[in-house]
């Protein structure tokens, strides 16, 4: 691949890691508004509020994803969407039923 092309496809990564980055952060806001504060939701996820805070500038973690789903309706694809949730939901239904 030439020079231009590989700067090219850099260029197009880092628009969908920002757009991910935009998608994510709307997630969240989406998540944090099914509940009276910010603090509420922390609660809720056994976090800090900060924790929250941080989730709403930088997305929430992977780990985080399907309890702030089961917690509040927002889908795990949209909290992060750069992830293969096909892959860790099938492993997150093995741990569930115990065969990790």
């Amino acid at each position: 691949m030439s020079k231009k092309g590989k700067q090219r496809v850099c260029k197009e990564l880092e628009q969908m890691r920002k757009n991910a980055l935009l998608v994510a952060r709307e997630a969240m806001a989406d998540a944090v508004r099914r509940f009276a504060s910010k603090s509420e939701m922390a609660r809720e996820l056994g976090v800090s509020r900060q924790s929250v805070n941080n989730w709403m500038k930088r997305g929430a973690p992977v780990e985080m994803c399907l309890l702030i789903e089961s917690k509040t309706g927002v889908i795990a694809e949209r909290l992060a969407p750069l992830k293969d949730w096909e892959q860790l939901r099938e492993d997150a239904k093995k741990v569930a039923v115990g065969q990790c």
